[in-house]
């Protein structure tokens, strides 16, 4: 179990480095989506299937990229869930690529402390990796659920 843990925490991660927040563009949280109620999204991991889920609440843009724009949610508003028994909450939201890219929008997350479950599962080394990205952005896996994605609608934030 140990393994499908560590294995999933390096696919999550990238292996290398989670995304650098000050290469992004801050924008004015003027626009952005509510949520209503939860929403989620299973996707597959390499050899882990993964629940990932948006809690109920304003997303407000905050960052963009050459590709999209980055809609951060409330406090802890991403769940993640693994079939290797492993779940987490982390500030994130989401991220919708850009009129005409040929991205697809995924639930992405900052890499924050690690918490005791981590810790205790982790071992050193997956350790030194989550401390190495902490404040840094990790993407989760790309949705392409319609159900999912017919629930945001980008609006005019006052």
């Amino acid at each position: 179990m140990k393994n499908f843990f560590i294995l999933f925490v390096l696919l999550l991660s990238g292996c290398a480095t989670g995304i650098d927040i000050s290469t992004l563009n801050r924008v004015e949280p003027t626009t952005g989506f509510i949520l209503e109620h939860y929403i989620e999204n299973v996707g597959e991991t390499g050899l882990v299937s993964v629940k990932e889920g948006l809690k109920k609440g304003i997303y407000k843009a905050e960052f963009e990229d050459q590709f999209g724009i980055y809609y951060r949610g409330p406090k802890n508003c991403v769940l993640v869930e693994s079939s290797a028994n492993y779940k987490a909450e982390s500030d994130g939201g989401l991220w919708l690529p850009k009129e005409g890219s040929k991205h697809s929008p995924k639930i992405y997350a900052y890499i924050q402390e690690k918490n005791n479950q981590t810790a205790e599962k982790a071992g050193v080394i997956i350790n030194a990796l989550i401390e190495r990205d902490w404040g840094r952005i990790s993407f989760g896996t790309k949705i392409v659920d319609n159900t999912f994605l017919n629930q945001i609608k980008i609006i005019e934030l006052n």
